[in-house]
């Protein structure tokens, strides 16, 4: 998702419906620190890097990034996911989500 792998993207889209919506979560706390070497190769998700790069792979597959924010802990503690919740308590979360609709189904 972080790449926007042109594979991956095809094939969620591909079985999307038009007009479904899509949110996307990404922890920032695992680009802090000590990264895990498996995160060594991607890039930093920035709003920035959203925007520039992120937002037109998307589109290509007729996915619409409509919004991108960083959250919280009080964002994070009204999701009703088990890694949510982790994250909500842990010590300064912060994640980037990504609102996005899916404009029409792949070919």
């Amino acid at each position: 998702m972080l790449l926007g792998e042109p594979c991956l993207l095809a094939s969620i889209a591909r079985i999307a419906r038009p007009a479904a919506s899509l949110d996307i979560r990404i922890n920032l706390v695992a680009f802090t620190e000590a990264v895990p070497l498996e995160l060594h190769t991607l890039p930093v998700p920035t709003l920035e890097y959203l925007c520039d790069a992120l937002k037109p792979r998307y589109a290509e597959f007729g996915i619409n990034i409509q919004h991108a924010e960083i959250v919280g802990k009080q964002e994070m503690r009204q999701i009703g996911s088990d890694w949510a919740q982790r994250l909500a308590y842990g010590r300064a979360p912060q994640t980037i989500h990504i609102s996005a609709i899916f404009n029409s189904c792949a070919e």
